[in-house]
C-alpha cells in the first residue's frame, strides 16, 4: 500500500483548540500504509500508541493531550499482522 501521513493529533482537534497553526508540526506526524490510516481513522483497528515516535508521544503530552493518546491509540481493536 501507498504511505500517507498521519497526524496523530487530527487537525480539528488542533484547530478546536485554538493551535491551529501547530498542524503542519512535523513531530505530529508519523507515516502510515494508505490501509492502517484509513483501518485508524474508520475506528477498524487503532494505531497502538506504543508504535507512535516519541516525538509525537513528546508534542501530544506537551499540549497537554495524553488524554488525547489514550483515547485514539489504545488497544488494537484487529489484529493487523503489522
Amino acid at each position: 500500500w501507498p504511505m500517507s501521513a498521519h497526524h496523530v493529533v487530527t487537525s480539528q482537534k488542533l484547530k478546536g483548540l485554538g493551535l491551529g497553526h501547530l498542524i503542519w508540526e512535523t513531530d505530529n506526524g508519523v507515516a502510515a500504509c494508505y490501509e492502517i490510516h484509513r483501518k485508524h481513522h474508520s475506528g477498524i483497528a487503532r494505531i497502538p500508541r506504543e508504535r507512535l515516535p516519541a516525538a509525537a508521544v513528546a508534542f501530544a503530552e506537551g499540549l497537554g493531550l495524553g488524554w488525547y493518546l489514550d483515547r485514539f491509540y489504545g488497544l488494537d481493536v484487529e489484529n493487523t499482522g503489522s
